[in-house]
């Protein structure tokens, strides 16, 4: 093709989360590599401090990452888990993670509420609003990395709330 580049650069895709595109690396004979997940900032001025009043009385001093803040929103908004809803990582929280699979999704996309009403109508950062302090949430929102906006456009795509991008 005249005057086409193609990107022949590193790839990420999820294996689970793509059958089709699997069968087919796998039916042309291509080879893969692991690719270190993604993972927060960590540096002192993307951690967040919970107060002691945001944590539960709990966590006073313990620093999360923006990825971290955003699972203990998500995970407050759903109150699903048997962890603590005050320590994103709990090892429950991974456990109850795993074993979430489409009809969950439809679930929260359809019929999962917060105070009464349906996630889908109140957008995203006025969800995580109502579990997450001001504070909190502007970090996200500022400090936020790839993988919050990767997992937001997962969420809008999926139509798990109205308003999802940033």
């Amino acid at each position: 093709m005249g005057g086409f580049l193609a990107e022949y650069g590193p790839m990420r895709f999820e294996k689970l989360a793509q059958p089709l595109l699997m069968e087919l690396i796998a039916e042309l004979g291509l080879e893969t590599n692991f690719f270190v997940p993604y993972t927060a900032a960590k540096d002192p001025d993307s951690l967040f401090d919970l107060t002691y009043d945001e944590s539960g009385g709990k966590r006073s001093g313990s620093k999360l990452t923006t990825l971290e803040l955003l699972k203990l929103g998500i995970l407050r908004l759903l109150n699903a888990s048997d962890g603590d809803m005050d320590n994103p990582n709990d090892p429950r929280h991974r456990a109850w993670w795993a074993t979430l699979d489409e009809e969950y999704y439809s679930y929260v996309r359809n019929k999962a509420s917060y105070n009464g009403k349906y996630l889908y109508e109140m957008g995203f950062w006025n969800a995580l609003s109502f579990v997450l302090s001001h504070r909190a949430v502007n970090k996200i929102i500022h400090y936020g990395t790839f993988t919050i906006l990767f997992i937001l456009t997962r969420m809008q795509q999926s139509g798990l709330f109205s308003g999802c991008a940033g």
